[in-house]
């Protein structure tokens, strides 16, 4: 949610998310993360994650593909993940606190990143 409501506030409007990898296994995770973050999330057939896409950029880079628009010819959907409004309002507060965490904590974060990519 933090992430979509970011998009948000930089102009750019996601109508959904595109679920790759690991937790596609888990429909209960799919259906928590719709409903958090309000969302509807579509589950291709093909779950590689990151590599997969990474394949398609490599093919257009080099010309097998003209432009990003005919990933569509090359993703298929096989399922839907619809956000429930009735939920989502169960999980409001644990977001606020989550929110408060983080502005709490991201500038310890950021300095504990950067003090361990010196190593």
């Amino acid at each position: 949610r933090h992430n979509v409501e970011t998009m948000r506030a930089l102009g750019v409007a996601p109508q959904r998310i595109l679920a790759v990898g690991g937790g596609t296994r888990n429909r209960l995770w799919l259906q928590i993360v719709s409903d958090i973050a309000d969302i509807e999330q579509f589950v291709p057939d093909q779950t590689y994650g990151a590599s997969y896409g990474d394949a398609f950029l490599a093919g257009v880079g080099i010309g097998l593909f003209r432009d990003t628009m005919q990933v569509t010819q090359w993703v298929r959907h096989a399922a839907s993940v619809r956000p429930r409004p009735e939920v989502q309002v169960r999980y409001e507060a644990y977001y606020q606190v989550y929110r408060e965490l983080y502005e709490g904590s991201a500038a310890a974060v950021h300095r504990l990143v950067g003090a361990t990519s010196d190593e």
